[in-house]
Parts: structure tokens; C-alpha cells; sequence
């Protein structure tokens, strides 16, 4: 029964959401199949690397400066969150490029998947940052 439930999780997805990006390209709707494929492709990284993925690095290191000795936690966690905000106006900027050359359908496409695979990881950990400064005891 539990390999019949793994078997049944693991085609599911790929049956709905790449028979619907599919049909989405078939009919030559390039934004659909881009929108439609994107629970498809978190679903691969998913499969391929569950604890090491590029999602679980996005909301679990800690990348940028590293904390200076006269800086107490908070001062840090507040630098850490501008720097994701910073970082997460990727989404906004790249959804105007696409506006923008809106008449290259192909670069639209590909400048709203980057806004939106940098941007929204971006302000989740700047959402995390800031909780992390407020929870902070300094």
C-alpha cells in the first residue's frame, strides 16, 4: 500500500501539471505553459534533491556579509532583511521588462520566470529576517 501511495504521488503530478503545460504549448499560449509548468518544475527539484535543493538553500543558508564584531544581532537581521528586500525587487523589475518588450514574447517569458524564481524567494527571506530581528534579544 505505501509503495502504491508513492507511485500515485509521484505520477500525479507529472500526468496534471506537464499534460497541462503541453496543452498549453500546443495551442501556442507560451504564458500559460510557463505559469502551468512551474508547480511541475518545483516538483522535479523536489524528486531530484529533497534536503539539498536549490529551494531548501534559498530558505535555509545564510549567505551575504557575515556579522561584524561591534554590530549586536539585531543590527545584523535588519541589514540581512533590506538586502532581501533589495534583492526582492527583482520580481517588480523583471515584470516591467516583460510589459516593456512585451512585443519579444520569448524574452517577456523568460524575464517573468526570473522575477519571479528570484524575486519571491528573495522576500520570503526578507519576511524571515525581519521576524528573526524582532524575535532577537539584544
Amino acid at each position: 500500500m505505501k509503495k502504491l501511495r508513492t507511485i500515485i504521488l509521484f505520477v500525479l503530478p507529472f500526468i496534471c501539471w506537464g499534460a497541462l503545460a503541453v496543452h498549453f504549448l500546443m495551442q501556442g499560449n507560451i504564458w500559460a505553459a510557463t505559469f502551468a509548468s512551474l508547480p511541475f518544475v518545483a516538483f522535479i527539484f523536489l524528486i531530484i534533491s529533497p534536503f539539498r535543493g536549490p529551494g531548501h538553500f534559498a530558505f535555509t543558508s545564510e549567505i551575504g556579509p557575515t556579522q561584524e564584531e561591534e554590530e549586536t544581532d539585531r543590527q545584523y537581521h535588519l541589514k540581512m532583511a533590506k538586502w532581501w528586500l533589495l534583492g526582492s525587487m527583482a520580481f517588480p523589475f523583471c515584470i516591467a521588462l516583460s510589459f516593456l518588450f512585451s512585443k519579444y514574447e520569448g524574452f517577456a517569458v523568460v524575464t517573468m520566470f526570473v522575477g519571479i524564481m528570484l524575486g519571491i524567494p528573495c522576500f520570503l527571506k526578507f519576511l524571515g529576517s525581519l521576524f528573526q530581528a524582532i524575535r532577537v534579544k539584544s
